[in-house]
């Protein structure tokens, strides 16, 4: 069974806003690793119970299929994961966030070599991701401030 934690900012200390809802049904996209390796990674959840909505626990916006998000524009990215690579946060573990600036797909693509045949966790970047980064690379999701 998975627990949902909605409302949090730090995993151990609940606030006011906090809810834990256990989930019904776990829908992985069909493609899911078919196509490159982590390809079409998202999927719903079905929860037990509703959730209501407070200044904490809001729905998130899926955009439509064939949406193309604007370059150059700034966007927020956050996690409760590592701080370095293959250094998870410690406890309390605080929520952490990054600012980060939307990036073309072909322009991030040149920072990364293209897969060789037969590799599995090789990474590359393919048209079902979406890239951002800073660019005084200062800040990054894997070096220093959230998830990798």
């Amino acid at each position: 069974d998975y627990q949902i934690l909605l409302g949090y900012n730090q995993l151990n200390n609940p606030s006011k806003y906090s809810v834990q809802v256990t989930v019904y049904k776990l829908i992985v996209h069909k493609d899911y690793g078919k196509i490159h390796h982590q390809g079409s990674d998202i999927a719903l959840m079905q929860l037990h119970t509703p959730v209501e909505y407070n200044t904490h626990v809001l729905p998130a916006c899926v955009p439509e299929r064939n949406t193309r998000l604007p370059t150059n524009k700034p966007c927020w990215t956050s996690g409760w994961g590592m701080i370095t690579e293959g250094q998870f946060a410690p406890y309390p573990r605080q929520l952490r966030e990054i600012e980060l600036v939307l990036m073309d797909n072909e322009i991030c693509k040149s920072f990364f070599p293209p897969p060789f045949p037969g590799a599995t966790n090789q990474f590359y970047v393919y048209e079902d991701m979406v890239c951002a980064a800073d660019y005084q690379l200062t800040k990054s999701i894997c070096k220093g401030l959230l998830l990798c």
